[in-house]
């Protein structure tokens, strides 16, 4: 039953982060290059504090749930898995974030907004192998 329910909850959460990303990367990202760079910086602050609230709780479960399959249960899937998703955390935490910061700082926006909607796609499909590998 435990089993069970952790299993749910792995793909649940592997679900969330797997629409969330499709959500950023075809709708969120690229409407920061349609909003009027005046309001773009109040708006950003706003978006990305609202989200960190949301989605860092989320991200924090994935990485303890997927890290503790892996850890109890090590098998080439298991493993596998902990590799995508901690190729995730590398890319958002040395590409996604410094890209946000630059958007906050007014530097370079207009190229930073184009990075990092090109950048997310790796994000993206990390995200979505993650859920897949469910499946598997």
């Amino acid at each position: 039953m435990i089993a069970a329910f952790s299993q749910c909850l792995v793909f649940s959460v592997d679900f969330v982060m797997c629409v969330f990303l499709w959500l950023v990367q075809l709708i969120i990202y690229p409407s920061f290059s349609v909003i009027d760079l005046s309001k773009l910086n109040s708006w950003h602050l706003k978006y990305t504090k609202r989200v960190g609230l949301i989605m860092g709780p989320i991200m924090i479960l994935q990485i303890f749930l997927v890290g503790s399959v892996a850890y109890y249960e090590p098998n080439g899937i298991t493993i596998f898995r902990l590799i995508i998703l901690l190729s995730c955390w590398v890319l958002t935490v040395l590409i996604s974030v410094p890209l946000h910061r630059k958007i906050e700082n007014r530097i370079d926006v207009t190229q930073s907004i184009e990075a990092l909607v090109k950048t997310n796609w790796s994000r993206t499909a990390l995200w979505t192998i993650l859920y897949l590998s469910n499946f598997a």
